[in-house]
């Protein structure tokens, strides 16, 4: 039921009950928990997920293992907090949503290791979005664009950093 990269399944797998409970995949990023893949099904059919969700704490440092440009920040009413950034090496863009607080501001060229926001998606943050539990939700497109990703993104994900802890100085 659909095609699968770096272990994750692209259409994700079958959910029953609260289509806002995360399930685990069993899979992990920067040691955190991925969610349960790009679509899950509900009771009214398939809810459309075009992304993945890494089930980290709030306040979670996110960086790239590559130079990157932020192209856009803003807010969202189911993202919340919004942040896309571009990785020219990799020719991605990368979404990141449900941030607690933006490090950087559109425009900026970011070294690689160097933070560019915190996660966040704790229910009644005003930065939360439609988020049900702390998380970053993360997606992959191959163009600009202000819509949803159509990729699946787990190719990607040894782009990504994630950090309980900021960085130290020259790191």
């Amino acid at each position: 039921q659909g095609d699968t990269t770096s272990g994750v399944t692209r259409l994700g797998r079958p959910i029953t009950g609260d289509r806002n409970i995360i399930k685990a995949s069993g899979h992990k990023v920067s040691g955190f928990t991925v969610g349960d893949g790009m679509l899950r099904k509900s009771s009214g059919g398939w809810r459309d997920h075009h992304g993945l969700d890494i089930m980290c704490p709030e306040n979670t440092y996110i960086a790239f293992t590559v130079d990157g440009i932020v192209k856009h920040i803003g807010t969202h009413k189911n993202y919340g907090g919004l942040m896309d950034v571009y990785l020219p090496s990799a020719g991605v863009y990368m979404r990141l949503a449900h941030l607690n607080e933006y490090l950087k501001k559109k425009g900026d060229k970011v070294p690689a290791g160097v933070p560019v926001a915190k996660s966040g998606g704790k229910p009644g943050h005003h930065l939360a979005g439609n988020s049900s539990a702390p998380h970053l939700h993360w997606e992959a497109n191959t163009v600009e664009t202000g819509s949803t990703s159509p990729i699946d993104p787990s190719p990607y994900a040894k782009y990504l950093i994630l950090s309980k802890t900021a960085p130290q100085d020259g790191q």
